[in-house]
């Protein structure tokens, strides 16, 4: 499964894994420098984590709720906030603490989903997250 996301020039695009999706897009200039356990680590604070492409019969509204569900019986309590153009096809899922940056959000086409780990914290937002999120697009192969 191909897909195709614009980003501005000076953000950074750079592949986590060996997965062909796993990609994170990351503004240089938004990040925190933090220690844990001993160690210094780096905290984006603007990014945009392709976490899995792949197929489903579901619209991102069901996949959320199931996420949300796992989550609630792991006693985690998230929220959901549904896109205002693209429905219950484009779903973020919070904890509703704007204090994190890890959020999901859920995109649904034709049978495709994306599913993206993200510091965005709204999706009416006019952030740059948000930006990059809709220019998300699936390739189909032929």
């Amino acid at each position: 499964m191909n897909f195709t996301i614009k980003y501005p020039a000076n953000w950074v695009a750079k592949k986590v894994f060996l997965s062909k999706t796993d990609l994170v897009i990351y503004d240089p200039n938004q990040i925190k420098q933090e220690v844990e356990n001993g160690q210094e680590v780096q905290v984006l604070l603007a990014y945009i984590d392709i976490l899995q492409i792949g197929t489903t019969t579901k619209d991102a509204q069901k996949l959320a709720e199931d996420y949300k569900e796992q989550m609630r019986q792991k006693g985690i309590i998230l929220q959901s906030e549904q896109s205002p153009t693209l429905g219950t096809n484009l779903v973020l899922v919070s904890n509703g603490n704007t204090e994190t940056s890890d959020n999901n959000v859920f995109l649904t086409n034709n049978n495709m989903v994306a599913v993206f780990k993200t510091s965005l914290q709204h999706l009416t937002d006019n952030s740059t997250e948000n930006q990059i999120l809709r220019t998300f697009m699936f390739i189909q192969s032929q």
